[in-house]
C-alpha cells in the first residue's frame, strides 16, 4: 500500500490512522534523536530502526542552521533519505556536532522498547513569559522553593 507523501517527500499515514515514530533516549532520559518521518504502523517503524542499526556506519550526518537564527541542528541520511533528526536545536556548532556523534554511537547499542507509547509532539509550544517577582524577593528576602526544589525566579532554563 502506498502512503501519501507530505512535505519534503515524507510519508504520512492514511486518514484515521495514528502515525508511529521512534525516539532514542540516553540513560538520563534525554532525547538524543528521533525519526525524520512518521510511519504507517509499528512493523514499518521497527524495520526502519533495524535498518538504521545495521547500517549506521553508512549513515551521513549533516549539520545545518536551524530556523531560529544562530542555532544549529542535525539530520542523518541513509541512502539519500533523512532517517533521523535532532529533537532540539543547539546554540553552538560544536555542541551540535558532539550530540550527533553521541546519537550515532548510541544507535548500535540501544535497547529497543516494547509496544507503543503515545506522546504528543510539543514542538512550537509557547510558554508564558517570566513570572513576576514575589513580594519577598522585592524586599530582599530569599525566594520560596518551587516544586522542583529550585529557587523560584532563579532563571533556570
Amino acid at each position: 500500500m502506498a502512503l501519501p507523501m507530505g512535505p519534503e517527500g515524507q510519508r504520512r499515514p492514511e486518514r484515521g490512522r495514528r502515525p508511529v515514530g521512534w525516539r532514542l533516549v540516553g540513560a538520563n532520559n534525554r532525547e538524543l534523536g528521533r525519526c525524520a518521518a512518521a510511519f504507517e504502523n509499528l512493523a514499518v517503524c521497527q524495520a526502519t530502526v533495524a535498518r538504521l542499526r545495521e547500517r549506521v556506519a553508512d549513515a551521513r550526518a549533516l549539520l545545518v542552521m536551524a530556523d531560529v537564527p544562530g542555532t544549529w541542528t542535525w539530520r542523518v541520511e541513509l541512502d539519500g533519505r533523512d532517517v533521523a533528526t535532532a529533537g532540539r536545536s543547539y546554540q553552538r556548532h560544536r555542541e551540535c556536532q558532539h550530540n550527533v556523534n553521541l546519537f550515532l554511537a548510541a544507535v548500535p547499542v540501544a535497547q529497543l522498547g516494547e509496544g507503543l507509547v503515545s506522546r504528543p509532539r510539543l514542538r512550537g509550544l509557547h510558554l508564558p513569559g517570566p513570572a513576576r517577582p514575589a513580594p519577598a524577593e522585592a524586599e530582599g528576602e530569599e525566594p520560596p522553593l518551587s516544586r522542583a526544589g529550585t529557587r523560584a525566579g532563579a532563571g533556570a532554563s
